[in-house]
């Protein structure tokens, strides 16, 4: 079960190192810098950004902790979206 503190470490990572967020629905959402996730204890709120402007987010999305399936590390090689895209996989 991920936690919201086990968000909060790897957004804390130095250096930071990109991951994504993977929900039960099979929602994906890039986080490719750690200002664009709010953490609370049951919440996550997640920058989306389009890109038009991918220094300030169009809208943040609500993802609950408890749905929550994965951290996945984005890897050198990974094709990245812009900062916390919503993917669906």
């Amino acid at each position: 079960m991920i936690t919201a503190e086990d968000v909060r470490e790897r957004l804390r990572e130095a250096p930071f190192q990109p991951f994504r967020i993977v929900t039960s629905a099979g929602t994906s959402y890039e986080v490719t810098h750690p200002d664009s996730v709010y953490v609370t204890r049951r919440v996550l709120y997640v920058g989306v950004y389009r890109p038009v402007d991918e220094n300030i987010p169009d809208r943040a999305a609500s993802v609950s902790v408890l749905h929550i399936t994965e951290l996945v590390p984005l890897g050198m090689g990974s094709q990245t979206q812009t900062s916390s895209q919503p993917k669906n996989s």
